[in-house]
């Protein structure tokens, strides 16, 4: 940017405007660019089947630390354990499978 000074003052004010304009388009551009890119990532089926498996995943583990804590409180046998532990993991693979299908539609 060049200052030269003129009978109307510094030039750089009129150098400055279109300059300004333009800086503050390239920054609209890029926060649009990042809210497009945000978007389609919030609806992206992969997306939303990874955290819908991360969530399930979730709960699961919190169940079967619960029913842990039951059999332990109430004296259940490990072999009697497992098969909870076993059918909570079943329970988790078909939430998981009936979700990852879901969102290949």
């Amino acid at each position: 940017m060049s200052s030269t000074t003129g009978q109307d003052g510094p030039a750089t004010t009129r150098e400055r405007v279109p300059e300004q304009i333009e800086e503050r388009l390239r920054a609209q551009r890029q926060a649009l660019a990042a809210s497009v890119d945000e978007l389609a990532a919030r609806v992206d089926p992969r997306t939303q089947a990874r955290q819908t498996s991360q969530q399930l995943r979730g709960r699961a583990e919190a169940r079967i630390a619960v029913l842990r804590q039951r059999a332990e409180a109430y004296g259940v046998s490990t072999e009697m354990a497992a098969a909870l532990g076993a059918a909570a993991v079943a329970s988790l693979l078909a939430a998981v499978l009936t979700a990852s299908r879901l969102a290949r539609r």
